[in-house]
């Protein structure tokens, strides 16, 4: 089952926020808000998104490689032809993919692409300690020329994690020795997929 989903985008200058979404069907609503914090950054020095954690990938066309709007009201997450799309509730079985999206900025005046990389590891929420870390990603391979913006798509196996609460955090990094803050994005491990139904006989 895919659920109904509604996605948006707006601009908003730096500060700290509240978003709240309220749905209603004329009779009930729910609400849901969430504090959102909106930094700057100088186009100067290397710079690096929060991430959006995401279960659904798909491939798209060239034109949405090339960040086409759908129905003017949002950019798609698009890394090396493939859309990413954030997840609601960041909890994950452990047979699952987690898809983590983000996006570095080239300092105007810096070093090339190849010079870029990525660093991610996994937290326990628990004991705070890194659980997993993995080997640096070489972003040259999704810079596009022209653009200082190099948008990353990467898939996370769990099935080595236990059930628990984790973060994953990523920093970008250049050969100069600059390096970003490391962003984090909250998920969490559930202990086993909940059972299939089994198919019923044909005469029931």
């Amino acid at each position: 089952m895919i659920p109904d989903r509604y996605a948006t985008q707006f601009s908003l200058p730096a500060g700290e926020y509240d978003l709240r979404v309220v749905v209603s069907d004329g009779v009930h609503f729910g609400v849901q808000d969430a504090p959102l914090t909106v930094t700057s950054y100088d186009v100067g020095e290397l710079a690096i998104s929060d991430v959006a954690l995401c279960r659904r990938v798909r491939k798209v066309s060239p034109e949405a490689e090339q960040g086409t709007r759908v129905a003017d009201s949002y950019t798609p997450l698009v890394s090396n032809g493939v859309e990413f799309t954030p997840a609601a509730n960041p909890q994950y079985w452990p047979d699952q993919m987690l898809f983590a999206y983000f996006e570095v900025d080239k300092p105007t005046a810096a070093e090339s692409s190849a010079q870029l990389q990525a660093n991610l590891r996994i937290v326990s929420m628990d004991s705070g300690a890194i659980v997993d870390q993995f080997e640096p990603v070489d972003l040259a391979k999704y810079s596009k020329p022209g653009s200082a913006v190099i948008a990353v798509g990467r898939g996370v196996r769990l099935n080595p994690l236990p059930p628990g609460t984790y973060r994953i955090e990523i920093q970008a990094s250049g050969g100069a020795g600059t390096g970003t803050a490391w962003r984090s994005a909250m998920f969490s491990v559930l202990a086993a997929p909940p059972l299939e139904l089994k198919q019923l006989p044909a005469d029931h």
